[in-house]
């Protein structure tokens, strides 16, 4: 066990997708029919990722972090959110995620700010245990966007017998991801959301798919 945590608090810092010999494989996920592609950011890996997880043991709680990158919805457009694409890898371990914890949260001062939507204990599909799922939002969890700028975040649910990270891209739209470690365990100092906490900035991969309304 403190072995998983000292490769949890090493890859969280600076972490490379290929750790471990882990690959980030970035799977193509198809729109279903009625839905359409709202944004897409989930291209150009760098090969870097970041921790985003939440330990089912209570004795870790501290060690529990969680990651988010922003977006704009245009001017005149409502999303209604029903799929999230998202490019990850394992740094530990193998399998797949038990559940995955999906939120949406207001802009406030180019961090995450009020919460526009929890929606949790979701079941990823999976591709081969590579770390990159697609997460559907049930019908019980709304995700309405408005216009204006909006951050995604995306935590796993597991046990520390399997650690993941959410992959990075070169693409740069808007304020580079924002993370916190409440605990601090990971000794970064960012027990609130920060952009700054690592040395290397940059965006998360994720797609959006759902509908658009035009009003």
């Amino acid at each position: 066990m403190l072995l998983n945590l000292l490769l949890a608090t090493a890859a969280a810092i600076g972490g490379s997708s290929n750790v471990a010999g882990q690959t980030a494989v970035h799977r193509i996920f198809s729109v279903t029919p009625r839905m359409t592609s709202l944004y897409d950011q989930n291209g150009n890996d760098i090969g870097n990722y970041v921790f985003s997880e939440h330990f089912f043991d209570s004795s870790l709680d501290a060690y529990d972090s969680q990651a988010a990158d922003d977006f704009v919805v245009p001017s005149g457009h409502l999303w209604n959110v029903k799929e999230i694409d998202v490019t990850g890898t394992y740094f530990f371990g193998s399998g797949q995620v038990t559940s995955v914890h999906v939120f949406f949260y207001n802009d406030q001062a180019g961090l995450p700010g009020s919460p526009n939507a929890d929606c949790n204990n979701l079941g990823p599909s999976e591709a081969n245990g590579s770390g990159s799922f697609v997460v559907k939002i049930p019908k019980t969890c709304k995700v309405k966007l408005r216009h204006g700028t909006h951050w995604l975040s995306v935590q796993v649910n597991d046990s520390a017998s399997r650690q993941w990270g959410w992959e990075g891209t070169s693409t740069q739209n808007g304020n580079p991801f924002a993370w916190r470690n409440p605990g601090d365990a990971l000794g970064t100092g960012c027990t609130t959301w920060r952009t700054d906490c690592f040395a290397t900035e940059f965006d998360l991969m994720f797609a959006l798919k759902g509908k658009d309304v035009i009003r």
